[in-house]
């Protein structure tokens, strides 16, 4: 499978692997986003990628080609890093993001309750959420 490199429009970078053009679109699946994060002190930066469409059930999108400024296969380095993200993605961070969805929706919805069986509003039980993503999207 070619492993690709695209840089959008909006100035996402992304990598994906590549099934072809159908019409005038690209045909992608598997797509991460490359993010950086810096140290507090902004002297070593760290470069990793993320699912591009955490909330999405599908894996495979098509992206329209006027919106992609630049498309290369990826170097082997890359593709390497790319490869290791996705088993990442698919092994702990999938999960742990449903995890997270699901444990925000069991806290709506014991608020939601709360106000309609008492018409009150709690504040002194803390939102327990999955671990913090440092993902911007």
């Amino acid at each position: 499978m070619e492993i690709v490199y695209l840089k959008l429009i909006n100035g996402d970078e992304i990598f994906a692997e590549y099934h072809g053009d159908h019409e005038n679109t690209v045909l992608l699946s598997n797509v991460m986003i490359m993010e950086a994060i810096s140290t507090p002190d902004e002297t070593v930066k760290y470069l990793f990628m993320s699912r591009y469409s955490p909330y999405s059930i599908l894996h495979s999108m098509s992206i329209d080609r006027s919106k992609i400024v630049f498309l290369s296969e990826a170097t082997e380095t890359v593709r390497k890093h790319y490869n290791m993200s996705v088993v990442y993605a698919i092994q702990v961070t999938d999960r742990k993001f449903q995890e997270g969805i699901s444990e925000a929706t069991s806290y709506i919805q014991m608020a939601i309750n709360k106000i309609v069986h008492d018409d009150t509003v709690f504040e002194d039980q803390p939102l327990v959420v999955g671990p913090e993503s440092q993902t911007k999207h």
